[in-house]
């Protein structure tokens, strides 16, 4: 059997989209839309990060994305979706969750990343 750390399981994954169209989206709304390029891992300070390298327009775009609580891929649809809602995270451990859930509902939450509690759905065509 095969076992693959999350950050092999993901670079497989990204691989076979390679010079395909990437679109990627956050509740309906489009983020980013140009032709995938490159995924390389990040480090910044104390942030992991996927790097993703999109052509667009004739220039390119870098796009960072934190490491997904989880990523569920749909091959046959050329879909994949990035998990990074707290309650994957938290899915085990219930006191936790509603502990986090708590403080976040105390603090203003427009200034946190774009990804904070979100599904995105990145797309190839």
């Amino acid at each position: 059997m095969d076992f693959l750390t999350s950050s092999e399981k993901i670079e497989r994954i990204f691989e076979k989209y390679f010079q395909k169209t990437i679109i990627l989206s956050i509740k309906d709304s489009e983020i980013k839309k140009g032709k995938f390029l490159l995924l390389k891992n990040c480090v910044i300070g104390n942030n992991y990060f996927y790097e993703f390298t999109i052509e667009r327009a004739k220039k390119l775009d870098v796009v960072r994305m934190p490491y997904p609580f989880n990523l569920d891929e749909y091959e046959e649809e050329n879909l994949l979706y990035m998990d990074y809602r707290l309650t994957t995270l938290f899915k085990h451990n219930k006191k936790s969750l509603e502990e986090v859930s708590a403080w976040v509902k105390k603090i203003d939450t427009k200034n946190t990343h774009k990804f904070f509690d979100s599904i995105v759905e990145i797309r190839f065509e």
